[in-house]
């Protein structure tokens, strides 16, 4: 197992042994930074195999594509209202494409 998986899955573990709120606090944040990292490339449009694919290449880990729908919409969903006017982010197929214009994910 590489260095960087294990680390990943170290860290989720404690995350989960502590009661920690994984969705809001990790996974939908880890999708936004894939979404940043898509974003960092020029590309406007995307899918779901995109953000799928970006994943598995920083964390090592390999989401299921239903997941990664979800977290793409609940990520449109968490952004505040400058962040979406900034990004312009559309949500096509129930999370299957997305639109987006240059997007920035610093928080962690």
């Amino acid at each position: 197992m590489s260095e960087n998986k294990l680390t990943s899955y170290n860290f989720l573990a404690t995350l989960t042994e502590n009661g920690k709120d994984l969705y809001g606090n990790v996974y939908i944040p880890i999708c936004k930074r894939a979404l940043s990292k898509y974003s960092e490339k020029g590309k406007e449009f995307g899918a779901d195999s995109d953000i799928q694919e970006q994943i598995l290449e920083m964390y090592g880990f390999n989401v299921p594509i239903t997941i990664v729908r979800q977290l793409i919409k609940a990520s449109a969903n968490s952004f505040s209202r400058k962040e979406k006017q900034e990004t312009a982010i559309e949500i096509y197929e129930n999370g299957k494409n997305f639109k987006m214009k240059l997007f920035c994910f610093q928080s962690i």
